[in-house]
């Protein structure tokens, strides 16, 4: 195998800028292809991804290497000379290794997976590999939201988090083992879906194997205290830089009805104060602090107001402890909000609870302290939207753009994207051309003003990514497609999966992730809907 020397140097020049990289001998070991399934900068910005990679190389008898979606130059002259996607620290083919595993975070990253396997010569169905092919595992926020569309490619998904899973998976793994006996070994783990042990001629998979469950309780890091993971490698050619990330808080109380994170990533937690004092003092450069209300952390104004370190955060919600929070910043120069509808209407409808003076008083408060930029994130599509909604994201963006004379405003829409385990899970994706024309429709209202910039996530990668997120197993076809081709339009021409994503659903409808266990009933979410749809806010 003779690697293009292009790639080659490519590699070798994001290694060198790295800091903290693994490096072990393979012999005796168990060797594990760690695969995030988009380019390096994105994929070493995931601190999921990078958790992952610790945890296995902390263990005496793992090596863990990394590998990522080659760049576009570097596809095709993988598709050209025939050769496989290699890891970045012993530079072999990850069909060589015995374990593959992807993180899968985003849905639009699913045809990515398609394209890593093709080009290594791996069969993406599982039951078109033999033991001759490596295990292929699979963990991430997609794998326990809904896994059906990949399903058919994996041997073992990880349903829930995976800090600790991932240990008892690999004590009862052994080289030695067929797959099948691998398999009936780890069935028994919580938190564990071996899809071949389910039947897949029906939405809702059925247990067919006497030891698998019938249904699969969501596993969540018991130890979030105990056991702390930072990015294990460094370097400057993530998304964020140098950025040292720290999770202080998992899991959100809020419950907005639109989001995944308060679903499946309960209990909440918080991490105790001196445990991240102990962990901001070991960085010692600048820190970004992940949570997903960090008003919320109760030590967080005392964190914030550390000596020497210069933090970055997370999108603020609005409310007074975040504007007390803003006044502790120092040389922070820009801020996002998300107050995701304009009117005070949708805002119950979607369970926000925040109103506008609050949104008001968090944009004053980030203007006096001296942001330069604000950044305000809205969707648009929302249940139960109407013109006058449209209208209010307007009139409520100029109204915090006169609080300041200096300021400007970045403006991002984002298509609402319905996901399993939300109350909104069973609402339709609106059409594309209604999403267009609100969109246009903003832009036109607000473009003349010198001091504001409105992006708009793509209309038709939003489509994909609600076809992708509730999608059955019968969607591989479309992501395998998609991955040869790249025609987004074919799935968008295709009726069926357009009629299916544009229609709200029946609440007997069976749902292809009804045998996952979050904690969180059917009914209750049901309620949920109801109540969003009768204009009324949970408390």
């Amino acid at each position: 195998m003779s690697i293009p020397k292009k790639i080659l140097n490519k590699i070798d020049y994001y290694l060198k800028d790295e800091v903290g990289t693994v490096f072990k001998d393979h012999g005796g070991k168990k060797r594990i292809a760690l695969i995030y399934p988009n380019v390096y900068s994105i994929g070493m910005s995931n601190l999921g991804f990078q958790t992952i990679y610790s945890i296995l190389n902390s263990r005496d008898d793992v090596v863990c290497e990394r590998a990522f979606l080659p760049d576009k130059y570097d596809l095709e002259e993988l598709k050209r000379t025939g050769l496989p996607v290699i890891t970045y620290e012993s530079k072999c083919s990850i069909s060589n290794f015995d374990i593959i595993a992807l993180s899968i975070s985003f849905e639009n990253d699913y045809p990515n997976i398609i394209k890593i396997l093709s080009l290594s010569n791996i069969p993406v169905y599982s039951v078109n590999r033999n033991d001759s092919f490596p295990l292929l595992i699979a963990g991430g926020v997609c794998c326990f939201s809904n896994p059906a569309p990949f399903e058919d490619i994996f041997d073992v998904i990880f349903i829930g988090e995976s800090e600790e899973t991932i240990n008892l998976f690999l004590d009862l793994y052994t080289k030695r083992f067929q797959k099948d006996d691998i398999k009936r070994e780890i069935v028994s783990i919580e938190g564990i879906y071996i899809p071949s042990f389910y039947k897949t001629d029906t939405i809702v998979p059925k247990s067919i194997y006497p030891q698998a469950p019938v249904f699969i309780k969501k596993t969540y890091f018991k130890n979030f205290n105990q056991i702390i993971i930072n990015p294990t490698i460094k370097t400057k050619n993530s998304e964020f830089g140098h950025l040292c990330l720290l999770e202080v808080m998992r899991g959100c109380h809020w419950r907005c009805r639109f989001c995944l994170v308060s679903s499946i990533y309960n209990p909440v937690r918080i991490r105790e104060k001196d445990i991240m004092n102990q962990e901001i003092d070991k960085a010692q450069s600048k820190v970004g602090l992940i949570a997903p209300s960090l008003s919320d952390v109760p030590y967080i104004n005392e964190l914030i107001s550390k000596d020497n370190v210069n933090f970055s955060i997370t999108s603020l919600r609005s409310n007074q402890k975040s504007n007390s929070l803003i006044s502790l910043l120092k040389d922070k120069k820009s801020l996002s909000i998300a107050p995701e509808a304009g009117s005070e209407k949708l805002r119950r409808v979607i369970n926000k609870k925040i109103n506008e003076d609050d949104i008001l008083s968090t944009a004053s408060t980030a203007f006096q302290k001296g942001i330069e930029i604000l950044r305000l994130y809205f969707m648009i599509g929302l249940p139960q939207e109407r013109l006058e909604d449209i209208e209010s994201i307007i009139s409520l963006t100029k109204k915090i753009l006169s609080l300041s004379k200096s300021s400007r405003i970045v403006l991002t829409l984002t298509p609402f994207v319905p996901k399993p385990f939300t109350a909104f899970q069973w609402h339709k994706f609106e059409d594309i051309k209604v999403l267009k024309e609100k969109i246009n429709f903003i832009k036109k209202n607000l473009n003349l003003l010198s001091k504001i910039t409105i992006n708009n996530e793509s209309v038709r990668h939003s489509f994909i990514q609600a076809v992708f997120a509730r999608g059955d197993r019968k969607v591989l076809k479309n992501i395998i497609d998609l991955s040869q081709t790249g025609d987004m339009n074919k799935i968008i021409r295709d009726k069926s999966l357009s009629d299916k994503i544009t229609t709200c659903w029946q609440y007997d409808e069976p749902l292809p992730w009804d045998f996952i266990d979050i904690g969180i009933s059917k009914a209750q979410l049901w309620k949920e809907y109801q109540s969003a749809i009768n204009d009324f806010q949970s408390y």
